[in-house]
C-alpha cells in the first residue's frame, strides 16, 4: 500500500494538478476553503465524499466565475489509517470505486463540456475511461488473453512474453515511484527501508492487482449502494 500510494500521489495527482484537472484530494490530506464548502451546501451523502466535494467545487467555481485552484502538494507527510488485511483492502477499493462512479454520475453534465475547461475536457474523461472503466477493460484483457490462447488465435510464446512484459512494467512503475520519491523528498532515512518497500511494492502486480481489479469491477455495478462497510485499519504515513 505504501508503494501504491506513492505511485498514485507522486505521479498521477501531481500531473493532474499541474494540468488543472485534479478531481480528488484525499480526505485525510485535504484542506478546503470553508466559504466555498458552505456555498455548495457542504458534503453530499455518498461513500466518495472526498472526490465528490472536489468535483462539485470545480463546477461551482467555474459556473460562478471564481478564480480558484485545486492543487496537490507532494511534500507534506500525513498520517492516515490503511486496511490491515486483504479483506479490508478489497472492501476499501470497493467503496472507492462506488464513490468514483457516484461522483462522476452526479456531475455528469461536466463530461466533455468545453465550458469546464481542462476539468471537463481532460480530467473528467480520464477518471471516466481510465479509473472507472479501467477494471472492466483489464478484466476483458485477462479473459481475452486466455480465450485467444486456448483457440490458438495468437502465438502462445508471444502472448506469454507480452503478459510478462506487462507485469514487469507495472512492477517497475511501483519500484521507480518509491525510489524517485525518496530521492526527491527523503521520506526514508535508511536505504534498506527504501529498497524493501520498492521490492515488496513491485509484487502488487502478481495476484493482488488482479484481485483488486475484480473487486472494483463488481463495485462498478454496485455504485447505488451508499454504505461504508467495516474495515480493519492501522496507522500509516
Amino acid at each position: 500500500q505504501a508503494a501504491e500510494y506513492t505511485r498514485g500521489f507522486l505521479a498521477g495527482r501531481v500531473a493532474l494538478s499541474r494540468f488543472r484537472s485534479l478531481l480528488i484530494v484525499s480526505g485525510a490530506f485535504g484542506i478546503f476553503r470553508k466559504d466555498l464548502l458552505v456555498a455548495i451546501g457542504g458534503y453530499r451523502h455518498t461513500v466518495g465524499e472526498d472526490m465528490d466535494i472536489v468535483v462539485r467545487l470545480h463546477r461551482h467555481c467555474i459556473e460562478s466565475g471564481i478564480d480558484y485552484r485545486v492543487s496537490f502538494v507532494p511534500e507534506p507527510v500525513c498520517w492516515t489509517q490503511v486496511p490491515k488485511d486483504l479483506r479490508s483492502l478489497l472492501r476499501q477499493r470497493n467503496r472507492w470505486q462506488r464513490g468514483l462512479a457516484d461522483s462522476l454520475w452526479a456531475s455528469r453534465g461536466m463530461f466533455l463540456r468545453r465550458r469546464y475547461g481542462a476539468v471537463g475536457l481532460f480530467g473528467f474523461p480520464y477518471f471516466a475511461f481510465v479509473e472507472l472503466l479501467g477494471p472492466a477493460i483489464e478484466f476483458l484483457g485477462y479473459v481475452g488473453f486466455i480465450i485467444f490462447m486456448m483457440l490458438g488465435w495468437v502465438s502462445r510464446d508471444f502472448a506469454m512474453l507480452f503478459f510478462t512484459l506487462a507485469v514487469l512494467c507495472g512492477m517497475w512503475l511501483n519500484a521507480s515511484a518509491v525510489l524517485i520519491d525518496n530521492l526527491l523528498l527523503h521520506r526514508y532515512r535508511r536505504l534498506r527501508d527504501t529498497l524493501r518497500i520498492a521490492l515488496l511494492g513491485s509484487l502488487e502486480f502478481i495476484g493482488i492487482r488482479q484481485l483488486v481489479s475484480a473487486e472494483r469491477l463488481i463495485a462498478t455495478f454496485q455504485f447505488s449502494r451508499r454504505h461504508w462497510g467495516r474495515v480493519r485499519r492501522h496507522d500509516h504515513a
